[in-house]
């Protein structure tokens, strides 16, 4: 004999916390392959770092990140990247390593591409640690050709009305051999350094030189899959501190952002973690 017995509230709201769930289970792999890998935020902030008055308040910095570029991320993405930062219209526009992933033939055709990207004043990049599966001289002719200044413990200095702001690129601190005292030999200490470091956590070192007032970095994908009222669940070596956005160093001047970056490895998946291009006004 069929149960015709009405639903209590009760039992209605089980089945269908157990239906939600279940189709909750089964959509995320789809929403994070296919919606939230593809989802570019344009995140803005502002950062103290300047002199009052400096000629060079209200410089429009974009910062990106980690493409992994061949690895899920192929032309069309890295057209639509392009076209979005094009839109910003910045003045400089700094790439903080992991451009490649493991494809590395791709390489020759992406140059091209990234080469449509500007910048009134300049743009400058560091190598990240997937990125030393080539050499380092390769990658010099790949950024050169894309109009990017490659950064291997060297600095890049821009004056306006007489004033000075350095930028300032180390080696990757997991595979290569970062020199930050080399790289800012010769920065007078009352003029301001902009850091490109891979690797967030080596604000900790970056630190001892006080004209360093902000250092950009990637590395850690924001730890790729964040859960709700948890966070992260891992990131990678030297990825641990500055896991995203925007920190000040513990008992210093020096502010370190953390780009989640753009691509993805190892799973190619995002959640409650989108890919981010920066927008960085300096004040």
């Amino acid at each position: 004999m069929e149960d015709r017995t009405p639903l209590s509230r009760r039992r209605f709201l089980k089945k269908l916390a157990l239906g939600t769930g279940f189709l909750a289970l089964l959509s995320t792999p789809f929403y994070s392959f296919f919606v939230e890998r593809n989802w570019i935020q344009i995140n803005e902030v502002t950062i103290p770092i300047l002199p009052s008055n400096s000629s060079f308040s209200g410089l429009k910095m974009v910062h990106l990140s980690d493409l992994h570029y061949g690895y899920y991320m192929n032309q069309k993405h890295l057209n639509e990247i392009v076209q979005k930062v094009n839109a910003l219209q910045p003045d400089v526009v700094c790439f903080t390593g992991d451009f490649i992933d493991r494809e590395v033939q791709l390489l020759e055709k992406a140059g091209s591409i990234l080469s449509e990207i500007k910048a009134s004043i300049g743009k400058f990049a560091v190598l990240g640690n997937h990125d030393y599966a080539l050499d380092v001289a390769r990658f010099e002719e790949f950024y050169s050709d894309a109009g990017f200044s490659l950064l291997v413990n060297q600095r890049i200095t821009v004056e306006k009305n007489k004033e000075k702001l350095h930028f300032v690129g180390i080696d990757d601190v997991l595979m290569g051999n970062p020199d930050l005292e080399e790289a800012c030999a010769g920065v007078p200490s009352n003029e301001p350094i902009v850091l490109l470091a891979h690797e967030p956590v080596y604000a900790d070192q970056a630190k001892s030189m006080e004209n360093i007032k902000l250092q950009l970095s990637g590395h850690t994908h924001g730890g790729q899959i964040r859960l709700p009222f948890y966070g992260h669940l891992v990131v990678p070596p030297l990825g641990e501190k500055y896991v995203q956005g925007l920190h000040q160093v513990e008992n210093s001047g020096l502010w370190v952002y953390t780009s989640r970056g753009l691509g993805t490895t190892i799973f190619p998946i995002r959640f409650n973690c989108r890919p981010e291009i920066t927008v960085i006004e300096l004040s």
